[in-house]
């Protein structure tokens, strides 16, 4: 039969390095839930691209954005927006290749922008962006108006979100 330990002979702090390990645990649980879940980027990023989408002449309005993290420095974007009527397929080519260009020149963390062209009509509103909405509701107070800021990597959050 083995010798039977008691919690005494261990000392006072025997417990100490599992309750350290289950904080670290929790920590990292913590801090990685987000992106396990695909979480959206920072506002400042997501006003950023819509800016300078909407500051662009040959983009008539910016109807909706939707990015997503694959790390913490790799963002994918999803841009519906609605072109002037005057342009044709070589221009709007060009277009959306200066867009790219110019949201990785301030974001260089978003490693792919798509762009979906869009008239959403009178009605305004879209299925597509309808979902999103629900899903991820946009950025709160936002306008074409608001300077642009810069971007940055994705900053720590002091509580998980959608708590």
């Amino acid at each position: 039969m083995a010798p039977r330990v008691s919690s005494e002979a261990n000392g006072p702090y025997a417990g100490a390095p599992c309750m350290v390990l289950g904080g670290i645990a929790a920590i990292l649980a913590r801090e990685t839930k987000s992106l396990l879940i695909g979480e959206s980027a920072l506002p400042e990023v997501e006003n950023s691209i819509q800016s300078l989408a909407s500051n662009d002449a040959d983009i008539r309005k910016v109807n909706g954005l939707i990015t997503v993290h694959l790390a913490p420095t790799q963002i994918i974007a999803a841009l519906s927006v609605e072109f002037d009527d005057k342009l044709n397929t070589p221009a709007i080519e060009d277009l959306v290749e200066r867009l790219e260009e110019r949201v990785r020149a301030v974001c260089p963390q978003v490693v792919a922008l798509f762009i979906k062209p869009q008239n959403l009509g009178a009605s305004g509103n879209s299925a597509w962006f309808a979902l999103a909405d629900a899903v991820a509701p946009p950025n709160e107070g936002w306008s074409p108006a608001q300077p642009r800021s810069a971007c940055r990597p994705r900053a720590r959050r002091s509580t998980p979100q959608g708590q």
